[in-house]
């Protein structure tokens, strides 16, 4: 997952953030729908539909 995130993002510190998050029970308890690959980690599809990367992004940089 983490490849197919920085080739979407292409943001490698921004990608590992995410993939950081994903690491996180509770929040992946708290994402409906999610599809998951044969390593058990959220599908980027899947990730992208239930919180937007392309926003999560953009509210990332606003924030700093």
């Amino acid at each position: 997952m983490f490849k197919n995130l920085v080739e979407f993002t292409h943001d490698r510190e921004a990608s590992k953030n995410i993939w950081g998050l994903t690491r996180i029970p509770e929040i992946i308890r708290s994402l409906p729908n999610l599809e998951f690959d044969e390593n058990g980690e959220p599908t980027l599809g899947s990730l992208n539909k239930a919180i937007n990367i392309a926003e999560y992004l953009i509210d990332t940089e606003t924030s700093l």
